[in-house]
């Protein structure tokens, strides 16, 4: 059956090979299907081994995590489309029983075989489109795994070989590789959403709106973590211990508090001048307020005596009828006939406006007679 395969041959190049592969007795064809890259593969690729050594290894196929299909198996132990995970450790073995000893050693087991075949080390990896296999090397994948999962199984049993050899109580952690859950999910969204939420303040205003971003992140962590994990991961209270900022935002938000209070300060300092000069404003115009009501009082005042002495007249001038009249000048000529009774040589001048006399003169001038005018 003829196969595709990809070799490296030298650092960063690959060669198309075509292969006629021959499946034995104890051996299945297997149609590869996924594969993982490892960091050893990555090592052969880009030549970072010594160079003796990549002399005996390309050419080569590499991966030495994969899973396939089942095309064809002469021992019948699977069935065709069967999904199986290729252990890349192969142990000559006879009668099923490993060859040397050190298999038989708990701590170490097969992959500690001197005589063992590892794919892409020292035998061709699974960088090919079928390989014949032995099918003590191969593993059934449960239907309910998923091939994204079991394509790393490789990487599992080399962790559980290394758990077993350490002797561990169950309770341990050794070490972690790749992000954990909490990496993947909870930080993840603790940063997304910090960033979110702090990002939405000026970072002069944090120190004040503390309660206020705590409740904005408690809300929204709690949110997020439940929808990203698909309600998996609960998260019960998020508390937000302390907002730490860098030392040049610190300066740079005690330059702006400097500058807000001297902005503040002559904000305050116009307020009070527009407050003096508006009281000022008020007085000189309630002072000559004043002086004008006191002028209209004035005015008002002349105008009124005015009006009433114009009044007055005009009762008096009602008054003097023409019997009043002549009342007034009998009353008149009765003095004026007493005062000639009493001095028979004054002189008595009448103005002009009737026979009642205006002026009269007393005289003495005994060279002068008594002249009366009258109309």
């Amino acid at each position: 059956m003829l196969s595709i395969s990809f070799k490296i041959v030298e650092p960063k190049r690959f060669d198309l090979y075509i292969e006629d592969i021959i499946c034995g007795e104890d051996e299945a064809i297997v149609r590869i299907e996924h594969g993982a890259i490892c960091k050893a593969d990555l090592r052969y690729y880009l030549g970072a081994r010594d160079e003796r050594t990549l002399g005996f290894k390309y050419p080569m196929s590499l991966l030495h995590e994969a899973i396939g299909t089942i095309v064809l198996d002469k021992t019948n132990k699977f069935k065709v489309g069967d999904r199986v995970v290729l252990v890349p450790n192969i142990v000559p073995k006879n009668n099923n029983k490993c060859l040397n000893c050190v298999c038989n050693i708990p701590e170490l087991g097969e992959n500690y075989c001197p005589n063992a075949k590892f794919s892409s080390s020292n035998y061709n990896g699974f960088g090919r489109e079928y390989v014949n296999y032995p099918v003590t090397n191969l593993i059934k994948i449960p239907d309910n795994v998923e091939s994204k999962i079991a394509v790393f199984l490789e990487l599992i049993s080399v962790t559980i070989a290394a758990y077993r050899r350490v002797q561990l109580n169950g309770d341990e952690t050794i070490a972690i590789w790749g992000p954990s859950w909490e990496d993947k999910i909870v930080n993840q969204v603790v940063g997304e959403v910090a960033r979110s939420v702090l990002g939405g303040y000026n970072a002069e205003v944090l120190p004040m709106k503390r309660n206020e971003v705590a409740e904005s992140l408690d809300r929204l962590i709690k949110e997020k973590v439940a929808e990203r994990s698909k309600q998996a991961v609960v998260v019960e209270s998020v508390q937000l211990k302390e907002i730490v900022l860098p030392e040049k935002i610190k300066e740079q938000i005690e330059k702006v508090q400097i500058a807000n209070q001297e902005a503040e300060r002559v904000r305050y300092e116009v307020q009070r001048a527009k407050q003096e000069a508006e009281k000022r404003a008020a007085l000189a115009t309630g002072e000559a307020e004043a002086k004008r009501i006191e002028a209209q009082g004035r005015a008002d005042a002349v105008a009124i005596e005015a009006k009433a002495q114009s009044a007055a007249n005009k009762v008096i001038a009602e008054s003097l009828t023409s019997n009043l009249l002549q009342m007034q000048q009998i009353e008149v000529q009765g003095k004026f006939n007493e005062a000639l009774r009493e001095n028979k040589d004054a002189k008595i001048f009448l103005t002009p406006g009737g026979s009642t006399p205006n002026i009269w003169v007393d005289t003495k001038d005994k060279n002068r007679d008594t002249v009366v005018n009258q109309k």
